[in-house]
């Protein structure tokens, strides 16, 4: 029996009970279960997962960040005689901003295309052991007289699913866009005549 009410579920269990009994029902009947929170208990391993993957993946794109950022400082660093040259010789800081960012976009770039092949192939790799399940079927809740049957066999989301791939890529490019501007900014403040004598 499924019922659907614009009040509290808590509030209709008594009514519903006395409605059953006076209809006949089975006396161990009814067990009433609210579909949300069996959902959110079936849930809360997963959830659970997903929060410490969630983290990890927040520190591996500041760590991803970083590195960035040491690379190009470093490379701004090697490049400060480079720089001043190309300064003293007519060079804007436009020039400047766009060999430094260049550099670091290709970076990116490089490592952005192997990643989506990666995880292209481990998404693959993936839908092998989904036990003959579409990777798109949604979570379902079945109900009984006993103990509820929570199955989730999905999540609605697709392992190829390209929003995610956008959305993501979008996020690295934003992260990566900062990490190198900070040192392309450091580049335009170099002093031509100091550059120059710059060992």
């Amino acid at each position: 029996l499924v019922v659907r009410a614009a009040v509290s579920p808590s509030t209709l269990y008594k009514p519903i009970g006395q409605a059953l009994k006076a209809a006949g029902a089975d006396p161990s009947m009814p067990r009433f279960f609210n579909p949300q929170e069996v959902l959110r208990a079936g849930m809360a391993g997963h959830r659970t997962v997903m929060l410490y993957l969630s983290i990890f993946a927040g520190v591996g794109l500041l760590l991803a960040a970083v590195g960035l950022y040491g690379v190009l400082a470093y490379s701004v660093a090697r490049r400060t005689r480079e720089v001043g040259i190309r300064m003293a010789l007519g060079a804007q800081i436009a020039d400047v901003m766009r060999l430094v960012l260049g550099q670091g976009l290709v970076l990116v770039a490089v490592g952005g295309v192997i990643g989506i092949a990666v995880a292209l192939a481990t998404g693959r790799i993936l839908r092998a052991y989904n036990f003959g399940v579409s990777n798109t079927d949604f979570s379902y809740l079945l109900v009984h007289y006993g103990q509820p049957d929570l199955r989730v066999y999905g999540f609605g989301v697709s392992l190829t699913d390209p929003v995610t791939f956008i959305a993501v890529g979008l996020l690295l490019a934003a992260v990566a866009l900062v990490a190198c501007w900070l040192p392309a900014r450091r580049a335009t403040r170099v002093n031509p005549t100091e550059a120059l004598r710059y060992e």
